[in-house]
């Protein structure tokens, strides 16, 4: 019988519980904190009110590892190997490897695009005043 985990979703790390009831703790990369940010700000309409890192921590720790893979997910992992996992919270979709977070999408059906580089948020139209050197 395996030994009961406590588990603490206030952990100043992020970790999970893998399939033999060992507490693994990971690491975020630069790249998935970036993109956490970035991805953040597009499905909210505004950035992070807390610090980034804290908010990826929380939700990770509260995160479900996805164990039924859809069609999409299965290719993926065929792609970037049986060590990658993918943990789900809310709108989002962690991908871990290696014991890191390698990325952080959204997995909203009908969001997915703002994965996507190209769309960026708007950018509010400055109009400059004429310099009146030139005139």
């Amino acid at each position: 019988m395996l030994p009961r985990v406590t588990l603490d979703k206030t952990s100043s790390k992020p970790y999970y519980v893998n399939s033999k009831g060992q507490i693994v703790y990971v690491s975020i990369s630069l790249h998935a904190w970036w993109q956490f940010k970035k991805r953040y700000e597009k499905l909210m309409g505004a950035p992070p009110s807390t610090d980034a890192e804290r908010l990826i921590i929380s939700e990770f720790n509260s995160a479900c590892q996805v164990t039924r893979l859809s069609k999409w997910l299965r290719r993926r992992k065929e792609r970037h190997g049986d060590d990658t996992l993918y943990f789900k919270k809310g709108a989002f979709l962690f991908v871990v490897q290696d014991a890191v977070i390698v990325t952080i999408e959204i997995a909203v059906n009908g969001m997915r695009h703002l994965n996507k580089y190209w769309n960026k948020p708007a950018e509010p139209e400055t109009k400059e005043m004429p310099n009146e050197e030139n005139n």
